[in-house]
C-alpha cells in the first residue's frame, strides 16, 4: 500500500488517522446520553496511545538533535 500511494500521500493518510480517531471519540460522546463508561474508556485509551506516540516522537527528535550536535563539534 505504501508503495502504491507514495511516501507523501501515505504520511498524509497516516496523520489524518489521528484526527479521525479524535473526531470518532468526540462523536461517540455526543451519541451516548446516560452510561458514559465506554466513551470514557475509549477516550482514555486514545489519550494513552496518542500520548505514547507523542512521547516517542519527542524522544526521537531529542536523539536526532543530540546526534547532530555531537557530529558538528
Amino acid at each position: 500500500m505504501l508503495k502504491r500511494l507514495g511516501g507523501r500521500r501515505w504520511t498524509q493518510l497516516h496523520r489524518s488517522a489521528y484526527a479521525i480517531a479524535i473526531i470518532g471519540v468526540i462523536h461517540y460522546w455526543w451519541l451516548v446520553k446516560k452510561d458514559i463508561t465506554l466513551p470514557l474508556l475509549y477516550t482514555v485509551l486514545l489519550g494513552a496511545l496518542l500520548g505514547w506516540r507523542a512521547l516517542r516522537l519527542v524522544r526521537e527528535r531529542q536523539r536526532q538533535l543530540r546526534a547532530a550536535i555531537y557530529e558538528s563539534g
